[in-house]
């Protein structure tokens, strides 16, 4: 059975349309990346799975996906950093210049709390292999390093669909190579992953599946091999 299905899907924002005639479906066990330049209509798919747009046409999500689904949106890097900048003010006023920083380790644990299980952090940190940045402040950390970070806060949660929204934007050719393998490691331990981005020449070999969109119209989907 599928998990998400589009049937002659159109979706329309202020007058525009974003997607037009999309049929396109995820099935158990496939990993997906959905490719194309900016305003191709990536974002706006996302949107429907997630529940934030309006379409017209067939739409199907398997019972309770949503709420086994994490989506990481790189916009919470810049969050993280401007509520820590924020809080300088205060700590500078207050003498307590550590009081309340944000590490690795501080972000994972709130996470692990929320969801009851403590032993997670240990687990999550080794097989992602982000150990050595743990106690460090979160403003300490490189973009890729944040990034790692992020995916790691996601999967904590043991979603069965991980949705990364371009994440390799603004790291160079060595972190975007260290995010491709974490990647990987996600998918191998049985998380499917719905990969967005418009380069092609970064896409984890445990993708499955790929989607190419240009003016909100499907160009190309099947096997990832086809992008290779």
């Amino acid at each position: 059975m599928s998990l998400i299905v589009f049937n002659k899907l159109d979706s329309v924002v202020r007058g525009k349309s974003v997607l037009t005639d999309i049929s396109w479906e995820i099935k158990p066990g496939q990993n997906w990346v959905i490719v194309g330049p900016n305003g191709a209509g990536k974002t706006s798919l996302l949107k429907i799975i997630l529940g934030k747009l309006y379409y017209r046409g067939d739409f199907f999500i398997a019972e309770g996906l949503r709420e086994r689904t994490r989506y990481v949106s790189f916009d919470r890097h810049s969050t993280l950093i401007r509520r820590e900048t924020e809080k300088d003010h205060a700590r500078h006023f207050s003498g307590r210049f550590d009081d309340g920083l944000v590490t690795p380790e501080s972000l994972l644990k709130a996470s692990t709390k929320a969801i009851g299980n403590p032993d997670r952090v240990h687990e999550i940190t080794e097989l992602l292999g982000i150990s050595n940045i743990f106690d460090r402040e979160i403003r300490q950390l490189s973009t890729g390093e944040i990034r790692k970070l992020l995916i790691a806060d996601a999967v904590m949660a043991q979603p069965q669909l991980l949705i990364l929204d371009e994440p390799y934007d603004g790291l160079d050719t060595q972190s975007a190579r260290s995010l491709i393998r974490l990647i990987d490691q996600v998918m191998a331990s049985g998380i499917q992953v719905l990969l967005v981005t418009h380069r092609f020449e970064e896409i984890p070999a445990r993708i499955t599946h790929a989607l190419c969109l240009k003016n909100g119209t499907i160009l190309r989907k099947g096997p990832a091999g086809m992008l290779r």
